[in-house]
């Protein structure tokens, strides 16, 4: 896109962000449909060492600053086919968002992909896209972003669901993954830790 000023090189802050988040194993008490308790997302042959986000990094934005996936996706065609990124088709294994609202806009959306033979990782935030080489082992099958529910979709679909976690509440936090077919919800509310998952194509609560 044009005026995008793309940063082939993240800088060690931006790395200190794979290091940071995904902590559930699992929620607290009894749970609705979808909602994941006593889950691990990750094993020793996992992407990566859990952790990916930064949990304060949208703080100071608002909600018109956040992006939707399917917008972020339209974004990176952009940034290929103008030349801000060197790599073609991107064989994308994992998709990660910081920082979601209530209406599935994120702060900025993580993404593991393979290109040209090497694992690269992908970060969209408002100044667009940037890419780096991805820190470790990449492992999931390829996901067509084609046919995965967008994630303003997806929480549409399941509003009253994920609003009856967050009570709507300002201290309420939410990540977003999708791999292995599925989206994931991660949603920490005041301390009490939630999962929910969902079917990455319909939406439907798994």
């Amino acid at each position: 896109m044009t005026g995008v000023a793309v940063v082939k090189y993240l800088s060690f802050s931006v790395l200190l962000i794979i290091t940071s988040l995904v902590f559930l194993s699992g929620c607290l008490g009894e749970v609705p449909a979808g909602q994941v308790s006593g889950e691990n997302t990750y094993s020793a042959g996992d992407s990566e060492p859990p952790g990916i986000f930064n949990d304060t990094s949208g703080d100071s934005l608002s909600d018109n600053d956040r992006m939707d996936l399917r917008y972020a996706f339209m974004q990176l065609n952009l940034s290929v086919s103008d030349g801000y990124l060197t790599g073609d088709n991107y064989s994308v294994r994992i998709i990660r968002g910081t920082n979601a609202d209530i209406y599935g806009n994120c702060d900025s959306w993580i993404v593991g992909a393979v290109s040209d033979g090497k694992n690269v990782l992908l970060k969209y935030t408002l100044p667009g896209w940037q890419e780096e080489e991805w820190p470790g082992v990449l492992y999931g099958g390829e996901i067509n972003t084609d046919e995965i529910i967008p994630s303003a979709e997806l929480f549409e679909k399941n509003y009253d669901l994920i609003t009856g976690i967050t009570d709507n509440s300002e201290s309420s936090h939410m990540d977003i993954e999708i791999t292995s077919g599925y989206y994931r919800i991660f949603i920490n509310d005041r301390g009490n830790l939630t999962a929910l998952k969902f079917d990455s194509m319909t939406g439907d609560v798994v």
